[in-house]
């Protein structure tokens, strides 16, 4: 069933009208018509089964017959804090992370970071991430949206990781395997956060304070990680070990 995204506050309206871009792929890619079935989700964990009532130059007009919430959320509340990427290499992580459970996004500014990532108009990146994030949704069948934070200062994406409580930095200067991505005996954490530097690297400094704000450091092993790599890999391995893709379920 297809599938299409509708803002939460037009979730308890029943008609409703669906416009823009995806009237346009109903109508005339879908071809969808009338008494045709479709599913819409809102961003808050809700699906929604809706029925095709009419089809005009206004939009598509449907009637929502049931709602359920989503059974596709992971049990574990991972975070992940990123240095912010060069170009547009954080747009293109949007999808993976969707995909991987993900639920919340930190840019953050590091010592490491390039300055040009700096510029241009902020509202206009945040309002691009969250498009993609919502597009991303409808392939992988998820239905609560990935919250993505304003980029922010280091400093303070240790202060938003205080309250978790299993947190882990990962370093491609940590060559030894003290620590690794793994349950602490006796803890089961419902909420993980992971911290992973930009194209440079974390600088000494920055992994010192964050050991401090009680954040172990590992490796992702011997070979170095492209930064985007070094993301997914991480949260694949944090849903592994602790979410729903291991035996966690």
């Amino acid at each position: 069933m297809r599938r299409f995204y509708i803002a939460p506050q037009e979730s308890g309206t029943s008609p409703l009208t669906i416009t823009g871009p995806d009237a346009h792929h109903i109508a005339r890619v879908l071809r969808l018509t009338a008494g045709d079935t479709i599913e819409l989700f809102d961003g808050r964990g809700m699906n929604y089964t809706a029925v095709i009532k009419g089809i005009s130059t206004d939009g598509v007009t449907v009637s929502i017959s049931n709602s359920r919430a989503a059974a596709s959320e992971s049990i574990l509340h991972l975070a992940i804090g990123v240095g912010m990427l060069k170009g547009n290499k954080l747009d293109k992580l949007i999808p993976p992370l969707s995909e991987l459970g993900v639920a919340e996004l930190l840019p953050f500014y590091s010592k490491r970071t390039i300055p040009a990532s700096r510029a241009g108009q902020l509202q206009n990146r945040m309002a691009r991430w969250q498009k993609i994030g919502i597009e991303s949704l409808k392939q992988c069948r998820r239905s609560r949206t990935m919250d993505i934070h304003l980029p922010g200062e280091f400093a303070d994406t240790l202060n938003i990781a205080e309250t978790y409580q299993y947190k882990m930095l990962f370093w491609e200067d940590r060559r030894d395997t003290a620590d690794k991505l793994q349950p602490l005996p006796g803890v089961k954490p419902g909420s993980v956060f992971l911290l992973l530097g930009p194209e440079g690297g974390f600088d000494s400094a920055e992994v010192d304070a964050a050991r401090r704000s009680g954040f172990m450091v590992a490796s992702l092993g011997p070979r170095i990680l492209k930064a985007e790599t070094a993301v997914i890999t991480a949260c694949a391995l944090a849903q592994y070990v602790f979410g729903d893709m291991g035996n966690n379920t």
